[in-house]
């Protein structure tokens, strides 16, 4: 009996170590999933943070970097993020240029296509995307090849799973202190492209370029579309006065070929009630009637030419109303980019 309850009570006992050692396993990865949530918190509230104020927050208790120049470190602005409930204090570093307002990024710096992209003066994300996108393409890193925008980074004890705070130990600063043995380091690091790339900048950027090109190209095919509805009015034009010239040739061959007609109907009868007829009235006659012949070709041949003329003046101004109607269309195309362009840009990052 002693030694069937000696071995009982063994069995128990070691039930109970693991159901101890399960439920402190448990609880550690509960807190350690509660610490991730917090540093993902903290990423998103900066990333809201730039979207909102165009640049990063400047860290509480802000200094220089011992050994990353051009940054600055201290502890997460919780209050300027707004962000409450967080159980222990968070290190933040930033490179020092992301924590001030950029310069204004302009889509179009040539020649804003032709006044149709507005000039931005009030800052937005666009710049804090810009800025981001020049640091990236300069290649700005630290030692390393690390190419730095901001870092997070909470210190937590390896027993407890509970967050710590340490004067300063992260990303192997070679300035701070060693980490203790117990004690590990969750870390979130962005880097210029990247945040970039989160802030969503190269889809916008995309777009709003998009739209810049389509304005240029729209304008340009709409500058066409002048020159063109242009000739077709010079066209109509050189029609007009050419239909005039021949309504004013076929008036004065009329007058001519009536004018020569009693010319020939007096010399016929002259000849008639003459004695005798001599061959200079003959002549006359027979020059008198080759020439309204002629006349009368002349005004066949441009009766043709005024109604040919007259078909195509009607044509010209089809070809008029339909090119004004594609400039029309081009400008309105124009007008439709610019305003998108221009959208965008005021929006910024917002959606």
């Amino acid at each position: 009996m002693l030694l069937e309850t000696a071995i009982a009570t063994t069995l128990l006992g070691v039930m109970i170590v693991a159901v101890v050692t399960t439920a402190r396993k448990a609880t550690n990865d509960l807190e350690t999933r509660h610490t991730v949530s917090e540093t993902e918190r903290a990423e998103n509230a900066l990333q809201g943070y730039a979207k909102v104020n165009s640049h990063l927050p400047v860290p509480d208790e802000a200094m220089a970097s011992p050994s990353r120049p051009g940054y600055v470190e201290g502890w997460l602005p919780v209050a300027a993020l707004d962000m409450q409930g967080l159980s222990s204090r968070i290190r933040y570093v930033v490179a020092q240029p992301l924590t001030v307002i950029p310069a204004i990024y302009r889509a179009d710096p040539a020649n804003l296509s032709d006044g149709k992209v507005d000039v931005r003066t009030t800052v937005n994300g666009l710049d804090l995307c810009a800025a981001l996108m020049r640091r990236e393409q300069a290649g700005d890193a630290l030692p390393g090849g690390m190419r730095l925008g901001y870092a997070l980074q909470q210190a937590i004890s390896m027993e407890s799973g509970q967050p710590l705070v340490l004067a300063q130990s992260w990303l192997g600063d070679t300035a701070s202190s060693a980490t203790p043995s117990n004690v590990r380091l969750d870390t979130r690091t962005r880097g210029f492209g990247e945040f970039a790339v989160s802030l969503g900048c190269f889809a916008r950027f995309a777009t709003l370029s998009r739209e810049v090109r389509s304005i240029a190209a729209t304008a340009d095919m709409r500058r066409l579309a002048d020159q063109e509805l242009a000739l077709r009015k010079l066209n109509r034009s050189m029609g007009e006065d050419s239909l005039t010239n021949l309504r004013w040739r076929m008036a004065n061959w009329t007058v001519g070929t009536a004018k020569l007609s009693v010319d020939l109907g007096m010399e016929a009868v002259s000849a008639i009630t003459a004695v005798e007829t001599t061959s200079a009235e003959i002549a006359n006659i027979a020059s008198l009637t080759a020439t309204i012949a002629g006349l009368s070709w002349l005004l066949q041949k441009t009766g043709d030419g005024i109604v040919k003329g007259e078909k195509s003046n009607d044509a010209g101004d089809e070809a008029i109303k339909a090119a004004q109607a594609s400039r029309d269309q081009l400008q309105q195309e124009v007008q439709r980019y610019a305003l998108r362009a221009n959208q965008l840009q005021k929006k910024g990052l917002e959606q």
